[in-house]
């Protein structure tokens, strides 16, 4: 399947589902299913090199009418969507529209680690990256934290951005504290936050 000339729509999604299905491996799927036991999606065993080499083939296409045909039923597919989001050849702040309907998909810490990985922003990017991990950072659903964290982890522990990060994760630390465990004055004290912020 020449995944770059792929002209999508329902019938030649359906087509690459099958195409998927080729590359599945019982030993691996099931190796890998009781390492992501958080996927709400059946896993059919596609090992990840395979599944980075076909979102490159899908990007060198028309990767948005493939986001747009898209209706996924196995973790493979969502990782492929993933991959697909972030390697899309357009302006971050052009991208954001399209990750913010990827993440929840994002259900297990494989496809939350790849998507982060794959990314790799720009240098005049960072700042707006920054931005939307702490619009996430704080979220009620547990992946899209992660995600928030991956990222800010991997592109933002520098001497620009990394006294701030540091800052939300403490927050984000003293706040759980408190939900779980009373608020612990001694933690906040420490670290001068707050208790009315908790």
């Amino acid at each position: 399947m020449e995944l770059s000339k792929v002209q999508w729509n329902g019938r030649a999604y359906a087509e690459f589902r099958d195409y998927l299905l080729s590359f599945s491996d019982e030993k691996y799927r099931a190796f890998h299913s009781g390492l992501c036991k958080t996927s709400r999606y059946p896993i059919i065993g596609v090992r990840l090199p395979i599944m980075q080499k076909i979102s490159s083939e899908i990007v060198k296409g028309k990767p948005l009418y493939f986001l747009m045909a898209a209706s996924v039923q196995s973790y493979e597919e969502i990782m492929i969507r993933g991959l697909v989001t972030a390697k899309l050849k357009m302006p971050l702040a052009e991208k954001f529209v399209y990750i913010e309907e990827f993440l929840p998909y994002i259900d297990n810490w494989a496809v939350c680690d790849s998507f982060c990985t794959a990314l790799k922003p720009k240098k005049n990017e960072l700042y707006m990256l920054f931005e939307f991990c702490k619009e996430h950072a704080f979220s009620q659903n547990t992946y899209e934290t992660r995600t928030a964290v991956v990222l800010m982890m991997r592109y933002l522990l520098t001497d620009e951005f990394g006294e701030d990060v540091i800052s939300i994760w403490k927050y984000r630390l003293y706040r759980i504290l408190c939900r779980y465990g009373g608020c612990l004055g001694s933690f906040g004290e420490l670290y001068k936050i707050p208790r009315e912020n908790a």
